[in-house]
């Protein structure tokens, strides 16, 4: 009898999936910066709105991917997030290195973005709810990279009650989106941070079979990211990138919360951002001075020593291109005064 119960119990065990309790996961914090809220998917082409509650179960969570058509590992770590999704709200951005003779789907946007918040880019690497950073294709705490995840993704920000909605509506070339942050007191349990929000622009698949880690069709793929300020609501409007192929580009609000020490990285990026917006309208050169004067009075990268007045518009142009790049405003300026003409290095 006893033999038998011992057996029986194995069975059960063997068959069980295992449940990671909320709060169990191990994964190494990034620090420095704050969590991430992403909406569901916005068909790029149709006219769409929706809300999400903070707190919930359905709440999605966002999941950041670096990968690479070359990366094999990558593929175990992506049909990891898969397996979790089927039973967790995930909404997986995949960013690619840019300039990649190997990987035709990385974008300057992505890159910057995954340095700022995350660090060094390294296939594989999976980070959950903006905080739990996960390296390699090798789980280090339970037995699989899909328990790994799941025990990140139920670890979520301690956020307040409150509502984020938003809207989206095409044009022609892109399209309006619009968002409400309906959260009372703010984030008490983030004291002193601050927001922003930004338009993530996501091709859904695309297919490269000259990708040389098998996968074919590549799943997705950040296009562009579209800084959109930092007020707790909105309009702006958006242009969307050409797919890679096909018609299946999606766009996702995703709001991130900003502690002191990283506010002015990112408002001098919302800066930036709204001025080249605006340039299209006023002429390139007015544009550029228009940019080195908002940079001098809300950054902290230009100073007034580092704006010569008797440099020429070309030149200021030239160095502004290199600032979009991510180019300190004093390396681009030295790199201007000896190699102006010449390309510069990404």
């Amino acid at each position: 009898m006893r033999v038998a119960l011992v057996f029986s119990l194995i069975l059960l065990l063997s068959c069980s999936t295992i449940i990671v309790s909320e709060g169990m996961s191990s994964a190494p914090i990034i620090e420095g910066v704050g969590p991430l809220v992403v909406s569901e998917a916005m068909d790029a082409k149709n006219q769409s709105n929706s809300s999400l509650q903070f707190g919930q179960s359905t709440m999605p969570i966002i999941v950041e991917d670096y990968t690479a058509t070359w990366c094999e590992n990558c593929v175990k770590a992506e049909h990891a997030i898969d397996d979790v999704q089927e039973n967790k709200p995930l909404v997986q951005l995949h960013f690619h290195p840019y300039g990649d003779a190997q990987d035709p789907f990385g974008t300057t946007d992505g890159d910057q973005w995954w340095e700022r918040r995350n660090g060094a880019r390294q296939a594989p690497s999976v980070v959950i709810h903006g905080k739990w950073m996960h390296l390699g294709s090798a789980p280090k705490q339970f037995n699989s990279l899909e328990e790994d995840y799941s025990a990140s993704a139920q670890a979520a920000p301690d956020f307040d009650d409150g509502e984020l909605s938003w809207q989206w509506t095409p044009s022609e070339n892109g399209g309006k989106i619009n968002w409400n942050l309906d959260n009372g007191d703010g984030f008490s349990k983030f004291p002193g941070y601050s927001m922003a929000f930004f338009a993530f622009t996501v091709e859904e698949s695309a297919y490269f079979p000259d990708g040389s880690n098998g996968l074919e069709n590549y799943p997705h793929i950040v296009s562009n990211i579209t800084p959109l300020g930092s007020e707790g609501s909105g309009e702006v409007e958006i242009e969307i990138p050409q797919a890679y192929d096909g018609d299946d580009m999606v766009i996702h609000l995703v709001m991130e919360l900003i502690p002191p020490s990283q506010e002015g990285e990112v408002k001098s990026s919302l800066i930036s951002n709204e001025v080249l917006l605006y340039s299209g309208g006023i002429g390139g050169v007015v544009a550029i001075l228009v940019l080195i004067l908002l940079l001098k009075k809300k950054s902290p990268v230009i100073t007034e020593s580092e704006v010569v007045p008797e440099r020429s518009a070309q030149q200021l142009e030239y160095e502004a291109k290199m600032l979009e790049m991510g180019w300190q405003a004093d390396q681009a300026r030295e790199y201007s005064d000896k190699h102006f003409g010449v390309n510069p290095p990404q």
